[in-house]
């Protein structure tokens, strides 16, 4: 109601036009909502039975510079199968931050806070991607369990990514640069930079992510017995909760 009062009195801007978005998703069956004050919008959908969330709008993660396309998949999954594709220049970033953050003297715990992926590519060893030759120097994957970590790759997941990367620029420089997909808490998570939210990008994210969660939803059922691994961090960070950001994180270079 304000919002409609400050409008009809010139003291608010007319609501954002997100183009042709909301037919794109109507066309292929998924739900389009705006976000309070058009800052971004929410797309769901289902993929093969399983519901995801797609959120385009402001970074939750300081190390992102353009808005953040990301996407959560709930998979029920083992709730402490931490596994992680980064991009190398983010993982290299994240890895120095982490190590000046354990480092610095007279640091409290809270000040030490970070988010999951930030700690996992310092704690877990990377994973052998003499398999997928073309992905060693473009990403770093690392994972609570290597054997589930080989699974991921293998069930489809090291190829999507692949052929992301090769198709990003295409659309928007921003796309996948950087790229994180991880596993946390049973759920599928996915996030990267995307400056326009035109259909052409969308649909490209869109069927990394799909393909990423038909690979790990694979991954899950051949590991279903295993149990909680805990990550050694802050219980209050999340994969899907803002965090203030850090002035001495310097995100990678486009391109």
């Amino acid at each position: 109601m304000l919002r409609t009062v400050k409008r009809w009195m010139g003291l608010a801007p007319p609501p954002v036009d997100w183009g042709i978005v909301p037919s794109w998703c109507e066309g292929r069956g998924l739900s389009f909502r705006r976000e309070r004050d058009d800052r971004g919008f929410v797309i769901e959908g289902r993929t093969e039975g399983l519901d995801w969330r797609l959120e385009w709008g402001p970074p939750q993660r300081d190390y992102l510079i353009h808005p953040e396309l990301r996407l959560r998949c709930e998979l029920a999954g083992p709730d402490g199968l931490h596994l992680l594709v980064m991009t190398t220049p983010l993982a290299d970033a994240l890895e120095r931050l982490a190590f000046e953050r354990l480092t610095e003297a007279n640091r409290t715990e809270a000040d030490i806070a970070m988010a999951e992926e930030g700690r996992w590519v310092s704690m877990y060893p990377a994973a052998d991607l003499a398999a997928w030759r073309g992905l060693r120097s473009r990403v770093r994957v690392c994972g609570s369990d290597p054997a589930a970590l080989r699974d991921w790759l293998a069930a489809g997941l090291a190829d999507a990514v692949g052929r992301a990367l090769d198709r990003g620029p295409v659309r928007d420089p921003a796309v996948f640069d950087p790229l994180v997909v991880m596993t946390l808490r049973g759920r599928l998570y996915l996030r990267t930079a995307l400056s326009r939210p035109d259909p052409g990008a969308l649909e490209l994210c869109l069927s990394l992510a799909q393909e990423a969660i038909r690979a790990t939803r694979d991954t899950f059922a051949r590991h279903s017995n295993l149990r909680h691994d805990d990550d050694g961090g802050d219980p209050g960070a999340t994969a899907w909760q803002t965090e203030a950001p850090d002035p001495r994180i310097a995100p990678p270079p486009a391109g």
